[in-house]
């Protein structure tokens, strides 16, 4: 119930400050006596929409305040949901500033206008001509009802439990999906495993199988590179081995005359040691480099099988 309306500053309006007696309250009079400015300032308390307009001295902030008798018309969820302090008084109030914009406080707390609109459509019904057509609508109809049996307590009790119903039901569909998901991922990942220990893949195996794949792909030129090498270091016209060690022999003359030709010496004996090792690698590797595409075929259907893992 509408206990008492504050208006200051709105429109014609300079400062009102009505009581309302208990029961019903009828406000009449002649066309422009402003009842229909009396509605736009309870509009404002339920967030409406305002604008400089609405103030009748711009150098002053307009006031709308209203103060409601609830008697259990609101839940008290709605409150402790909003964070707001549950009194058997709930007072909206709405201030317009000079500079255009506004303020909506709910029993002295600061809130958003989409808060106070939603308390407001809870407590003020204000209808307009045509609303007749209302007595149609079935959700008009059980308030009605619900009004007349005073059933308003009640109501709100269901609602509150139909709301907690909706939450438990929405976090079990929550959890079964999350079960689904979890029940898919381990039939996915129980697959991949037995792929792979089907597949019997070695630990180092797809690196060793990359490196002989690159080697029998490139087989011909890898041979004929090692080839050169040989050749260049044993075989050739003028090998390095034989002109290494036709340079240590000179060497070891010179030993004779300087003695710095000792020290020179060993180093040439060292790059003849470190050339001949590098001969024995290398016929090594020709060795065991050959040109077989059966080979190949045989790793590269071995490597797509574990890529396709």
């Amino acid at each position: 119930m509408l206990r008492s309306l504050y208006i200051s500053n709105y429109v014609l309006i300079e400062h009102l400050n009505i009581d309302f007696s208990h029961g019903f309250t009828a406000i009449t009079g002649e066309t422009g006596a402003g009842k229909s400015v009396l509605l736009g300032a309870i509009a404002l308390i339920t967030g409406e929409r305002a604008d400089l307009s609405l103030i009748r001295n711009r150098e002053k902030k307009c006031v709308v305040e209203a103060v409601f008798v609830l008697k259990n018309a609101l839940p008290k969820k709605f409150f402790t949901e909003n964070d707001l302090e549950v009194q058997p008084e709930l007072i909206l109030r709405r201030e317009l500033l000079p500079g255009g914009t506004s303020r909506a406080f709910i029993n002295d707390s600061p809130v958003n206008l989409s808060l106070m609109k939603a308390f407001g459509a809870m407590i003020i019904d204000i209808h307009s001509q045509h609303e007749n057509l209302l007595v149609k609508d079935n959700h008009f109809q059980l308030n009605i009802i619900d009004s007349l049996a005073g059933n308003f307590a009640l109501v709100q009790d269901y609602a509150e439990i139909f709301s907690d119903y909706q939450k438990i039901k929405s976090q079990l569909r929550e959890a079964v999906e999350k079960d689904d998901a979890a029940r898919k991922e381990y039939d996915y990942l129980l697959f991949q495993y037995n792929q792979i220990d089907e597949a019997g893949i070695k630990e180092g195996e797809l690196k060793e199988l990359e490196t002989e794949q690159n080697i029998l792909t490139n087989a011909g030129d890898i041979l004929a590179h090692l080839d050169f090498c040989a050749t260049a270091l044993e075989t050739g016209q003028n090998p390095l081995l034989l002109s290494v060690k036709e340079l240590i022999q000179h060497f070891e003359q010179l030993k004779k005359h300087l003695p710095e030709a000792a020290n020179w010496t060993e180093r040439i004996q060292s790059i003849h040691i470190e050339m001949r090792d590098l001969l024995h690698e290398v016929e090594k590797q020709a060795a065991t480099t050959e040109v077989s595409p059966q080979r190949l075929d045989v790793v590269n259907q071995r490597l797509d099988a574990i890529y396709s893992l």
